[in-house]
């Protein structure tokens, strides 16, 4: 009676210890699941526009044709893309849009793309207004905490979608930008203005690039400076083949912490209408 006591005791023993290492074991496998699956969320959700172009088409006139549809992260910009007659360069201020700056509705490797800032121009932007309506949510790019957060831009052509990881937020002077304003970049032309926009950004990211991506700018007016006659622009390079639409670090640069940094906290020289 003991011995069978004893080995009654024993697997009960045995059947407690694979309890423990099973329940060990399942919530091992639960947090790697849940490791993965946070891991492979897409850390920007791409939407294609398509429909909304073809919407908005109906809506072209002589001065401007939509060509697609921009969308930038964490802002209301979710707007066409229109390429400009150029012989009739007109249109309605109070409507939300951009333009590709080539004026000849193409993709290109190097992409130019142009929109008003009219209601946020002081030196203390506002992040978000009922009221923005074309691209004054661009300058939410000022503040770290904001960029932290919103890497991506899309670009929306006939039937694809280009999604961009923004690698370059800058303040540039407005004949210096339209320098760069054309469709016949060479390799060694897009390096330069690679290398532009990486010398003068006001935050550092962790991510490479070079001259065999391609490559968008989205930018518009500024009056964030003393100076009025500065562009705002944020800069991202094509997704490459079999890459992930994750997360990856930005950092505040010497240029945010001299220049952008005193200004926002009221010490430096910012201009306001």
């Amino acid at each position: 009676m003991a011995r069978k006591k004893k080995i009654s005791s024993r697997v009960k023993g045995y059947n407690i210890a694979l309890i423990f290492v099973l329940t060990i074991l399942i919530i091992a496998l639960t947090v790697v699941l849940v490791t993965v699956m946070f891991k492979s969320k897409a850390f920007y959700k791409i939407e294609s526009r398509q429909d909304e172009i073809k919407e908005n088409k109906k809506t072209d006139t002589e001065g401007y044709s939509t060509m697609g549809w921009v969308r930038v992260q964490g802002t209301n910009i979710d707007y066409p893309l229109y390429a400009l007659n150029e012989a009739k360069e007109t249109f309605p201020e109070t409507k939300s849009m951009l333009w590709d700056l080539s004026l000849d509705g193409k993709y290109h490797n190097v992409m130019l793309l142009y929109g008003h800032n009219i209601q946020n121009l002081s030196s203390k932007p506002l992040k978000h207004d009922k009221t923005f309506i074309r691209l004054e949510e661009l300058m939410n790019y000022v503040y770290y905490d904001f960029a932290k957060e919103n890497k991506y831009f899309q670009v929306t052509i006939g039937d694809k979608d280009y999604v961009y990881k923004i690698f370059g937020v800058n303040f540039m002077g407005v004949d210096q930008f339209y320098g760069y304003s054309r469709t016949d970049y060479t390799k060694a032309d897009k390096k330069h203005y690679i290398k532009e926009i990486l010398k003068d950004s006001i935050y550092d990211y962790d991510i490479d690039v070079d001259e065999n991506d391609d490559i968008a700018s989205i930018v518009t007016c500024s009056h964030f400076f003393e100076t009025k006659s500065n562009n705002f622009l944020i800069t991202g390079r094509l997704i490459r083949k079999n890459e992930k639409v994750d997360d990856y670090s930005v950092y505040r640069n010497k240029t945010y912490t001299e220049k952008i940094l005193p200004i926002l906290e009221g010490e430096g020289l910012g201009y306001e209408e």
